[in-house]
């Protein structure tokens, strides 16, 4: 079409300026069918059948297909429109961009059209997230937010898009939820930091060298961007957090976890009150065991309840598989939350940095 163009019949400027403009494709076209559609346009782009190719869309097949430099996003925030160019916010050396780059795929570009953004580490938090904020009373879905696993902690490629510090970023309010895992190694060795429990944390400063993950922004310290983790005493991942909050809710026990039955006595000495020895006994003997008992033995600053927590939510971690277990325990909390009101409910705590992060994004 513009190719041919008349310029009787489009203007005498229509050889000199010409635009493609199409306006939401997605409506008429199937995902498999828009990456057609794009390929089509760039061939013509390429061959200078086209000059300037303007689409507008909301289809995250769409620009996962696309250069991050092709890409302009409109933002609208309290009647106030902003724009955002995300090809010009990375830094010189262009290692964030190509991560990005590479990682927005159909399902991950949904940062680039929800108003708020969660960012996670792990399959776990994306697949439970969203009912943990209904147990607060607020749907991810009604306030526009997206829960993105970017798959570790590679959170500070992605706050390049939305540092508002900063020039042509996206205006959107942006948590990082990232675990304390906490870590030592000997001071006598060249080892690496390896994981250790809340309770071993600190034990020993005489032997051991001790680090936890570091928040890159606490709350507060940055506009529209905020990190949140559990507790620097008790807190380790988000599987941890869920017992120390919840140490005697068996129903966070899922069929496809290891040791369930070990576990479910575990909780029902702490709801019976019972002392610390009487944990220690239940235990099956093993290696890990044996060092979860002594790191809580050897433990002076924590008080018998904390040790008691503490030796529920190590065995709870020692025994779930991620990915399954998140699957299930969705599951399980959605059904619970439809029996509130009645016999059947039983009582489920929010860790309190998901809490707390659920408020600021919505406050």
């Amino acid at each position: 079409m513009q190719v041919n163009a008349d310029g009787g019949y489009l203007g005498s400027n229509a050889k000199v300026f010409p635009i493609l403009a199409i306006e939401e494709p997605e409506a008429h076209l199937h995902p498999a069918m828009q990456y057609q559609f794009l390929k089509f346009l760039k061939k013509n782009k390429i061959d200078k059948k086209v000059r300037q190719i303007f689409v507008t869309s909301h289809s995250t097949h769409i620009t996962s297909s696309v250069a991050l430099d092709e890409i302009i996003c409109l933002h609208n925030e309290g009647g106030t429109t902003s724009i955002g160019y995300p090809g010009k916010v990375f830094p010189t050396d262009e290692n964030s961009k190509k991560y990005v780059q590479r990682f927005l795929d159909a399902t991950k570009s949904d940062m680039l059209f929800a108003q708020k953004i969660i960012l996670v580490e792990g399959l776990a938090e994306q697949l439970l997230l969203s009912v943990f904020a209904e147990y607060e009373g607020v749907s991810l879905e009604e306030n526009h937010i997206a829960v993105i696993n970017v798959g570790g902690r590679y959170f500070n490629h992605f706050l390049h898009l939305f540092d508002t510090e900063k020039a042509n970023t996206l205006n959107k309010r942006i948590v990082c939820l990232t675990d304390q895992d906490p870590e030592r190694k000997k001071k006598s060795s060249n080892t690496n930091f390896k994981k250790c429990y809340p309770f071993e944390y600190d034990a020993n400063t005489e032997e051991y060298e001790y680090k936890r993950n570091i928040l890159l922004y606490q709350p507060g310290t940055h506009p529209n961007i905020a990190f949140f983790s559990q507790d620097k005493v008790e807190g380790k991942t988000l599987e941890y957090d869920l017992i120390i909050v919840n140490p005697s809710l068996e129903i966070l026990v899922t069929d496809s976890m290891k040791n369930q039955d070990e576990i479910k006595s575990l909780m029902r000495l702490y709801t019976d009150g019972k002392p610390q020895t009487d944990y220690e006994s239940i235990l099956r003997k093993s290696d890990e065991n044996k060092r979860i008992i002594e790191g809580i033995n050897q433990n002076t600053s924590w008080n018998e309840k904390q040790k008691c927590r503490g030796l529920i939510a190590s065995r709870y971690l020692n025994s779930v598989g991620k990915g399954e277990n998140a699957l299930e325990l969705a599951y399980i909390l959605d059904e619970n939350l439809q029996n509130k009101g009645t016999d059947k409910y039983k009582k489920f705590i929010v860790p309190d940095y998901i809490k707390e992060a659920i408020a600021w994004l919505c406050k």
